[in-house]
């Protein structure tokens, strides 16, 4: 299974504990149902912050994570040089963990 790494702060589980992202996405070792919506859950909102990306770090996450191509390659694929695909990357991520925390506040909010 493909897993977009992000770099986050813990999340606070109900128990007390903190969980990584991780915990959340890998869905082959929960638990629990709880914890299988949870990873269900977590996978849509992380879909949903990815496909919000402009275009071009849409296609560097895609390439990168999902086809495990490296910054050189992917550079080649798009024409453009390796260090601009670490910066397009750099800037990427952090969309994702802006756009991630405003959708995990708005799913605590709403309860689910």
């Amino acid at each position: 299974m493909a897993v977009v790494r992000i770099e986050a702060r813990p999340i606070r589980a109900t128990d007390g504990g903190t969980l990584g992202v991780v915990d959340f996405v890998a869905t082959e070792t929960a638990n629990s149902p709880a914890q299988l919506v949870q990873a269900h859950r977590l996978k849509a909102l992380v879909a949903e912050a990815i496909d919000d990306l402009p275009y071009q770090e849409k296609v560097v996450i895609s390439l990168y994570y999902y086809e495990e191509l490296t910054m050189k390659e992917i550079g080649k694929v798009l024409d453009i040089t390796e260090s601009r695909v670490s910066q397009i990357h750099t800037k990427s991520i952090l969309h994702l963990r802006s756009k991630l925390r405003l959708l995990l506040q708005e799913d605590l909010i709403e309860g689910h």
